[in-house]
């Protein structure tokens, strides 16, 4: 099996390569998805405050965080089985 570092995702976003961890399976892969969405969350919570969205901020804030990564987790499983690579999720 390549490793993350042959992969196609592996050029791409941290967040990419965290996805591709936890979806292969390896240790402290559903770690790194986590620290992914906090450190989205802080950047999508800093533009809101900036931008005057302070009501519900956190809230918003993950739950942007979370849609996004959801999108991340998908592409990369798409990508994964397309290069014939088995994933943790069928």
């Amino acid at each position: 099996m390549p490793s993350v570092e042959q992969t196609e995702s592996a050029a791409m976003l941290p967040s990419a390569v965290a996805a591709e961890s936890f979806l292969q399976g390896k240790p402290g892969g559903l770690l790194a998805v986590l620290e992914s969405v906090v450190w989205r969350s802080a950047i999508i919570g800093a533009g809101m405050y900036v931008a005057g969205g302070r009501e519900r901020l956190l809230r918003n804030a993950v739950a942007g965080s979370l849609a996004v990564e959801v999108f991340v987790l998908w592409r990369v499983r798409s990508r994964l089985k397309a290069m014939g690579l088995s994933t943790i999720i069928a």
